[in-house]
Formats: C-alpha cells, sequence, structure tokens
C-alpha cells in the first residue's frame, strides 16, 4: 500500500503534510508514483490522483476557461503572434478607454497592466502566452478600496463522473491604497495579498473573512445568489473542459478511478453587485503564514479539513454519496464523460 505526496507543484507545504499524516493513519507507504497515489484498504485497490494531470500547466487550457463571455463581458482574448494580423480589432476595442490587459497565467500585480493603446499591449506581452484585454468594471469599494473575493472550488473524479464543489469559506482581498481611477499605480487595483501596500501595513487590515464581511452587509442576499450563480457557470464550463483534458493524458497509461484537486478562484465585484471572474489558480496557496493574515490561514485550515474528511476517508472507505452533507459545501454541478 503506497502513496506519493511529495510533489510540491500541487499544493502548499501544510497541504502536503495535512495529508501525508493522513494517510500514514492508514499504514500506507510512501512511493515515487508521478501524479498518483496507489492504495489497498478493505475490499479493493485503486490508484487516487491527488492533482488533476496539467490541470494548471497548460496554457491552452486556462485561456478555454477564460472563452466565455458570460464570466467577463466586453473582453478580448488575444495572443502577441495574433495582434500582429488584427491590430484594428484591438484598436477599435481599446477605443478610447484605457483597458486592462492580464496574463492568463502570470502571477499576482506583476501579471496585470493599465493599457491605452496597442503599442502598450505589445511592450507588456511575450510570444508564448495568453493575454485577455479587459473594460474596467466599476468596483465595490469596502473602506474606499477595491475588493475581490478568494473563493474555493473542489473538483472531484470518480470513475467517470466529474463533480464540481463550492466552498462557503473564503476570504476578501483589498487593494493596498484608496481607489482613483486616476490613479496607475497598480495598488490601487490590484488585490493580490503580494500586490503593493503602504510601508509597514498590517496584512491584517487589507483581508476579512467573508462571513465576517457579509455580517451585516444589506447586500448580503444578492452577494450570495450572484456569487453562486457565476460558480455555477464557471463549473459547467470548466468540467468538461477538465475531463476531456483527463482523458487525453491517460490514453497510454492506467487512468486512476478517482482525482481530486483544489482550485482558488478569483471573483470580481461591481458597484452593483454583479460578478465576474478574475482568476483561475489551479494551486492556490490554501496555507502561506509568510505572507496571508492567520485568521485567514485558519478559515483555510477549516476547509482543507473538510475535504480530507468528507471526500478522502470515505474514498478510502468506500462508501458512495455519503459525504455531501455540510451545508457550507455545494454541490455545483456534474458532468459524465
Amino acid at each position: 500500500m503506497k502513496f506519493n505526496l511529495s510533489n510540491e507543484k500541487f499544493y502548499c507545504e501544510y497541504w502536503r503534510k495535512l495529508f501525508e499524516e493522513f494517510l500514514t493513519n492508514y499504514g500506507l507507504e510512501k512511493t515515487s508514483l508521478k501524479n498518483n497515489v496507489e492504495i489497498g484498504h478493505y475490499n479493493f485497490a485503486t490508484k487516487i490522483g491527488y492533482g488533476f494531470p496539467n490541470g494548471y500547466a497548460e496554457k491552452r487550457f486556462i485561456h478555454t476557461i477564460y472563452k466565455n463571455e458570460s464570466f467577463y463581458p466586453k473582453s478580448m482574448l488575444i495572443t502577441k503572434k495574433w495582434m500582429i494580423n488584427n491590430n484594428n480589432q484591438v484598436l477599435t476595442f481599446i477605443g478610447k478607454e484605457r483597458k486592462i490587459l492580464k496574463n492568463n497565467f502570470g502571477v499576482g500585480a506583476k501579471s496585470i497592466y493599465l493599457v491605452k493603446s496597442v503599442e502598450d499591449c505589445f511592450n507588456h506581452m511575450n510570444n508564448r502566452d495568453f493575454y485577455i484585454l479587459q473594460n474596467e468594471i466599476e468596483p465595490l469599494l469596502h473602506n474606499r478600496k477595491k475588493l475581490d473575493e478568494r473563493v474555493y472550488y473542489l473538483v472531484i473524479k470518480e470513475d467517470n463522473r466529474y463533480s464540481g464543489f463550492f466552498f462557503q469559506e473564503g476570504h476578501i482581498k483589498l487593494a493596498g491604497f484608496n481607489f482613483d481611477k486616476s490613479n496607475n499605480n497598480m495598488g490601487v487595483f490590484a488585490t493580490n495579498i503580494k500586490a503593493p501596500k503602504p510601508n509597514k501595513s498590517n496584512p491584517d487590515d487589507f483581508t476579512i473573512d467573508t462571513e465576517k464581511f457579509l455580517e451585516n452587509n444589506p447586500n448580503k442576499k444578492t452577494w450570495i445568489t450572484n456569487r453562486l450563480n457565476i460558480m455555477l457557470k464557471i463549473s459547467n464550463k470548466f468540467l468538461p473542459v477538465i475531463a476531456k483534458n483527463v482523458k487525453k493524458y491517460y490514453e497510454t497509461t492506467f487512468e486512476p478511478k478517482y482525482l481530486y484537486q483544489l482550485y482558488g478562484i478569483d471573483l470580481l465585484i461591481d458597484k452593483d453587485y454583479n460578478f465576474f471572474l478574475c482568476e483561475f489558480n489551479g494551486k492556490p496557496g490554501v496555507v502561506y503564514e509568510k505572507v496571508m493574515p492567520k485568521n485567514i490561514t485558519d478559515i483555510n485550515k477549516i476547509m482543507c479539513r473538510k475535504i480530507q474528511n468528507h471526500f478522502l476517508l470515505n474514498w478510502i472507505n468506500d462508501k458512495q454519496n455519503t459525504y455531501y452533507k455540510d451545508s457550507s459545501i455545494k454541490k455545483l454541478s456534474e458532468f459524465i464523460s
């Protein structure tokens, strides 16, 4: 009975240690198998993958996820090679108002740019990556600061059935400086934890537990409803793509019966409480205590424990459909490949 949790590509150190401790309680031994966990327990033997293959690494794959205007209306998906022959389309899209250019495979504020011309776009793009060009939204503000919400989305594969689950645990990330549309400082726009912040500032001031944030918010019901709606749209688009990707990866080898992977999804909110897809993170830093406030880290640990207890434990015990009872875990959709 063997398992492998040595691949740091997929999860942070806490995540890896959590499952290592969990699985060793079942007398499982470490092995060097890539991407998979090989176990034998009770009356069955199978392989459990702890991360979807190429679930985050393939740039075309991420590009496919964005290719739906319901996630971010009035946006344009571009590459530098495509732009060489389609300058006029980009010029028309930009018009007289500046736009947001984002690398679909970038990290943090370093991959977001404010652009006013085709030349600006070219200057910030490389020949390898895929980009999204977006209109600015009029953002919802908290204490005069732009915000987004990080929510967590778990995809599990059981045989040929893929299911998406949304966790109520989440947190609000605030920009470091007061919103001002005339200011070009990315600290005004970027809400990433590593985005520019005032000197000697306390990270606790820029990250808020979602439940606490919504506690006395008069628009709480609208927030919850609209957030659930966009997560359902994302799930319906995402599950067929991940199923196709997994099937392609395992064409010449054994395909595990069970696979799971956690994704971090960042949602932008406008002043009317409409939600938009901002980022789709294939390997989210669930617990990163050097930069993440402790109270948010603690919230994320609760979610990790739920994944452990509600999903993996039942796989090992080979029980069917007995682990979806926690009301804070929403099953969004299902896809049969």
